[in-house]
């Protein structure tokens, strides 16, 4: 493969923390560039034509995490049914190769560290849905992963400092996520 498209969701360049997906980007970027390919960033479905891709030597990475919703599906569907190279990195159905979100090992990779740094009361603000059955969700996989930390080396994970936000819309998710750090921060011992 010579030449990619990276799909870049303008929500990652433009939302909570746009250095942080700039530097993601260039680590794409630059892992790519190893191994001989070039990456041409786009940041929305319209601005690939897929009819103008050279299956010898093109390929597609679909980076978005609305990745049904915003027209990459459609788009990664099309260019496989015509050899093109594709993979994305989000839940993805059928024979395109996909990367699944990667929230549980990220918060138990965090919560390790913190433990492993002799912490003992680690917090954890994870979002929720009204809903009342949401196993299997990413809220509860980002819970395994936190808890699976504590399990690993025989600790119980501290009850009181697991607190679940709704995010219905944003003002109520800030003010919902700020209560929450408000209530973590009064507790004693401070987590």
């Amino acid at each position: 493969l010579h030449d990619a498209l990276p799909i870049l969701h303008p929500n990652l360049l433009m939302a909570n923390k746009p250095e942080l997906a700039f530097l993601r980007i260039q680590g794409i970027m630059r892992a790519s560039q190893r191994y001989g390919a070039r990456l041409f960033p786009v940041t929305c479905a319209d601005e690939i034509d897929v009819d103008a891709l050279q299956p010898d030597r093109t390929g597609m990475v679909l980076y978005d995490h609305n990745y049904r919703t915003d027209g990459f599906e459609d788009i990664a569907n099309y260019a496989a049914a015509r050899s093109i190279p594709v993979c994305v990195s989000c839940s993805c159905d059928g024979a395109i190769p996909a990367i699944g979100d990667a929230h549980a090992p990220s918060f138990e990779i965090a919560t390790d560290h913190l433990l492993g740094l002799g912490h003992r009361r680690v917090a954890f603000i994870n979002f929720s849905h009204r809903e009342g059955d949401w196993s299997g969700t990413t809220p509860e996989r980002n819970r395994q992963g936190y808890l699976r930390s504590f399990r690993k080396r025989r600790m119980p994970a501290p009850p009181e400092l697991y607190i679940e936000a709704v995010p219905e819309d944003h003002d109520a998710f800030r003010a919902e996520t700020e209560a929450a750090v408000d209530k973590l921060l009064d507790r004693r011992p401070r987590p």
